[in-house]
């Protein structure tokens, strides 16, 4: 039994405790893509310097559709016999799954079809064989490319969208029917926060129709593949709505925020890999006013694109990437 003098000194140092985790942000987890074997196995001694340096928990492998018939599963199939997935494993890494078609090769057709629910619950199969039990999905990435006028809901893509709703939704029972802690998502391409065209239904307007679907996910994701570096084209260049990765990433989480989900960069690179706008980038996220202000918005976990970018550490983006990673697992005081 505690004396009355212990129990005020039990519940004080507990209010304490308390009051010293609220005045910290939880840190943003760094992965790496996109292809786990190419880093662990095929060009071990120039990953093995980036993996050390990144140093990130997870890494990040896709399902890409061929065609509205086919699929790269047998890169998974093939991982599943050689054990590599289990190596990943004992090294410590989680497994992140991107699914992505190219419309122009699918027509739309792969993430509604039941080959994609099935490739899917293979890949989940697969993980818990190899006993990787909580995996990250982040499904359909860029989605709204998937149908024609892209970025837009009305009377042409509605039936394709609530088709692929109810296919994604089936997917996602599908996953957590093999691995209840696996965390699922959409993965929306990070642009849809930068314009928004009521009248059309288009940009940001697009975004509530998939309301009732997100709320139903673990977390929501999105990518963030701006080409140039912020500031480098001029305000009134028509070409592009944001100033660059940084600022697209902060709208997106401002956007999203309002389902109360945990929130994720599924894929982060400059689309046409150029390595000094990714050192840029990562100098500039690397800020604590940015690190603040992205953690208290949702963001927990940001993946690299491609691993390749890094190796030469060209721009000195490696060094950059490396510090972002110290700043992003630091606690940072509200």
């Amino acid at each position: 039994m505690y004396t009355r003098r212990e129990f005020i000194k039990l519940i004080f140092s507990t209010t304490i405790l308390l009051d010293n985790k609220k005045r910290y942000l939880p840190p943003i987890e760094i992965g790496l893509g996109d292809d786990p074997e190419k880093i662990l196995k095929w060009d071990r001694n120039a990953s093995s310097i980036v993996l050390e340096r990144i140093s990130p928990t997870f890494l990040t492998a896709w399902l890409n559709a061929k065609d509205s018939r086919s699929s790269n599963i047998g890169d998974w199939l093939g991982w599943k016999e050689s054990g590599f997935l289990r190596e990943l494993k004992s090294l410590g890494y989680n497994l992140h799954v991107i699914t992505w078609e190219d419309s122009k090769l699918t027509d739309g057709k792969y993430h509604i079809s039941s080959k994609f629910k099935k490739d899917v619950k293979e890949i989940t199969k697969i993980a818990r064989s190899e006993g990787i039990l909580s995996p990250m999905f982040s499904l359909a990435t860029e989605f709204t490319t998937y149908v024609e006028p892209w970025d837009t809901y009305n009377e042409r893509t509605k039936p394709y969208y609530k088709e692929f709703i109810k296919n994604i939704s089936s997917a996602t029972e599908g996953i957590k029917s093999i691995l209840p802690r696996a965390k699922v998502s959409i993965s929306w391409g990070g642009w849809i926060a930068t314009f928004d065209d009521p009248s059309r239904v288009r940009g940001k307007s697009i975004i509530p129709y998939f309301g009732e679907l997100m709320r139903r996910m673990d977390f929501i994701s999105f990518q963030s593949m701006v080409e140039h570096k912020t500031g480098e084209l001029p305000n009134n260049d028509p070409s592009h709505n944001v100033s660059g990765n940084p600022e697209q990433i902060i709208l997106c989480l401002k956007t999203f925020r309002r389902w109360k989900k945990p929130l994720m960069v599924s894929h982060f690179a400059p689309h046409n890999k150029r390595a000094d706008v990714l050192a840029d980038d990562l100098w500039r996220m690397s800020g604590t006013k940015w690190q603040k202000l992205a953690r208290e918005l949702g963001l927990f976990a940001l993946s690299h694109m491609w691993y390749e970018l890094f190796k030469e550490n060209d721009f000195g983006c490696l060094d950059a990437a490396e510090n972002f990673t110290g700043i992003s697992y630091a606690e940072i005081r509200v």
